[in-house]
C-alpha cells in the first residue's frame, strides 16, 4: 500500500466515523427532545435521567441510575424493549421537565395505560400527579397525552386486562412479576392490592397541530441516504484503491465523487432543516 493511498483510506475511515458519530448525535436529541409547543419545555432536561428516582443510595443507586440512562439512551434511539418508553413530564418543584423510562400498555380498545412497574414512590409518578400531564417518545414517535390516576377498582381491571397475560408466560413475565409481586395467576384481591403499591394511570393523548406533516418529515429520508450512500462509496474506492485494484485515478474519481454526493445529501439536510 503506498502513502497516497493510505492518506486517502484514514481520510475516508475518519469521514464515516464523523458521519456515524454526526448522524447518532442528531437522532438522539431528536429522540428525546420534546415538541408540540407544549408548556412543560422544549427538551427532556437535556436527555438525561434524573438520579433521584427512588430511595436507593451508594452502589445500588449508581447501578440503577446506569440501567436507567442505558434504557433512555436506548428507547431514545428507536430500540423497541417491550413495552417501554421514554416519560417526559414536568417536575413538581424545578418546572423543568424530567425523563425517565416507563412501561406503557396498549389495551384491546387502543387505550394507552401507563403503570408504574417499579415503585409508588417514583418520582415521575409525584411529578405525573402534579403535572397532570406529560409526553412519550420511543425514537420519533411520540406523543403528548393528559393522565388520570385509576382508583384501585380500575387499576385492578386493567392490570387484570392488560398485565395477566404477560404474568402467565414462564420466562417473559419473571420480571414483571418480581417487580409488582404478584404470582403467576393472581386474583382479583391481588390485582387491588398491587395497584396501592404500582399506580395505573389513564392516558388520553392530545391532538398535535404543530406536528410535523409526514410529507415534510419524509423530505429527510433522501438527504439521509444521500449522505449514507456517498459515504460507502468514497470508502469502498478508497478500499478499492489501497488494495491496488483500481489505480490512482479510478480510486480517486470514486472518493471524489462519494464525498460530493455525500456534501450534497448533507447540504439538502440542512435546507429541510431550516425549511
Amino acid at each position: 500500500m503506498d502513502v497516497s493511498g493510505l492518506v486517502v483510506l484514514v481520510v475516508a475511515a475518519h469521514v464515516a466515523l464523523a458521519a456515524l458519530v454526526t448522524a447518532i448525535v442528531i437522532h438522539r436529541r431528536r429522540g428525546l427532545a420534546v415538541h408540540g409547543g407544549h408548556s412543560f419545555g422544549t427538551t427532556a432536561s437535556g436527555g438525561q435521567v434524573p438520579a433521584h428516582t427512588g430511595p436507593h443510595g451508594g452502589h445500588a443507586h449508581g447501578v440503577l441510575a446506569f440501567v436507567s440512562r442505558s434504557v433512555a439512551a436506548l428507547v431514545g434511539f428507536g430500540v423497541r424493549l417491550g413495552p417501554v418508553r421514554l416519560l417526559t413530564v414536568r417536575g413538581r418543584s424545578s418546572g423543568l421537565p424530567r425523563s425517565t423510562p416507563v412501561d406503557v400498555f396498549t389495551g384491546r380498545d387502543g387505550a394507552f395505560w401507563l403503570v408504574a412497574t417499579h415503585t409508588a414512590n417514583a418520582q415521575w409518578v409525584r411529578n405525573l400527579r402534579a403535572a397532570g400531564e406529560g409526553r412519550l417518545s420511543r425514537g420519533r414517535d411520540q406523543f403528548a397525552f393528559s393522565a388520570r390516576e385509576l382508583d384501585a377498582a380500575d387499576g385492578a381491571a386493567v392490570l387484570a386486562e392488560i398485565v395477566a397475560p404477560r404474568l402467565a408466560r414462564p420466562w417473559g413475565g419473571l420480571v414483571l412479576r418480581r417487580t409488582l409481586g404478584l404470582p403467576t395467576r393472581p386474583d382479583a384481591a391481588q390485582f387491588a392490592a398491587a395497584v396501592a403499591e404500582h399506580p395505573v394511570f389513564a392516558l388520553a393523548p392530545h391532538p398535535e397541530p404543530d406536528a410535523v406533516a409526514e410529507a415534510v418529515r419524509d423530505r429527510t429520508l433522501v438527504p439521509r441516504h444521500l449522505i449514507g450512500i456517498g459515504i460507502v462509496v468514497a470508502f469502498v474506492h478508497a478500499l478499492a484503491g489501497a488494495a491496488g485494484i483500481l489505480g490512482p485515478a479510478g480510486w480517486m474519481s470514486g472518493v471524489a465523487l462519494g464525498l460530493l454526493v455525500a456534501g450534497l445529501g448533507n447540504h439538502l439536510r440542512l435546507a429541510a432543516r431550516a425549511a
